[in-house]
Formats: structure tokens, C-alpha cells, sequence
């Protein structure tokens, strides 16, 4: 079991599914399973790959604006780092609002945050 670290989102042994899936465990889910955060990720990528490629990229060079590969590799290092900031964000009011404190994923009682707050870091 290896983590292949160009495609996270393939290997469900990889350290990011198994933090969703922890992160769900410690939140209010509303009958939502815990582990939909992870199934959120191809999904995005399924949806985002054709629109950026076929719509957002050809609609900025009608515009004079080149978005080349550089650029386009900078912009979504920069979109992973901006989900995992929210991450931690998410991570860390779970952590305050769960009655166990840092063992929210052991706790019986869950944080007062509802699980899809944790989707919009799996979109970025």
C-alpha cells in the first residue's frame, strides 16, 4: 500500500482520505456517512478538468489574457494551499468546539459543525 503522489485521489490508503474521513468522524453529519468528503475529490476533478480546459482557459485568451503552463501549475499550487489553510481551520474549530478537545475523533459527543463545511476544502 503506497500513497502515489501525483494522484492522491486514486489511493484510498493515502494520508488526505483517511484525514476526510477522520475530520467527518469528529463533526455533526445529519445522516450524511462520514466518509463523503473523500468521494467529493474525483468528482471535483471530473467536473473542474473539462471546464477549465474548454470554457475558462479559451474565454481569457479571446481576452488577451495567455494562462500558460506555468501559470496554470502556480495557480493550482496555490489553490492546494489555500485548501489545506482551510483545513486546518476546519481542523482547529473542531478541536475547540468538541467536548473531547484534541481527541474529537475518540469522543462519543461530535463538535456542533456540520460535515459539509469540510466540502468546500475538497473543492479547492
Amino acid at each position: 500500500m503506497r500513497c502515489v503522489f501525483v494522484f492522491p485521489h486514486l489511493e484510498p490508503q493515502c494520508r488526505w482520505y483517511w484525514l476526510s474521513w477522520n475530520q467527518g468522524t469528529a463533526m455533526i453529519t445529519n445522516g450524511v456517512p462520514n466518509d463523503v468528503l473523500s468521494n467529493f475529490s474525483p468528482l471535483t476533478i471530473i467536473v473542474a478538468i473539462p471546464l477549465l480546459t474548454f470554457v475558462i482557459y479559451p474565454t481569457l485568451d479571446r481576452y488577451i489574457i495567455h494562462v500558460g503552463p506555468v501559470t496554470r501549475l502556480t495557480f493550482g499550487f496555490f489553490l492546494a494551499m489555500v485548501s489545506s489553510i482551510v483545513g486546518t481551520i476546519l481542523q482547529w474549530r473542531v478541536y475547540e468546539l468538541a467536548p473531547c478537545g484534541y481527541y474529537a475523533s475518540t469522543c462519543n459527543t461530535v463538535a456542533p459543525i456540520s460535515i459539509c463545511r469540510g466540502i468546500e476544502r475538497v473543492f479547492m
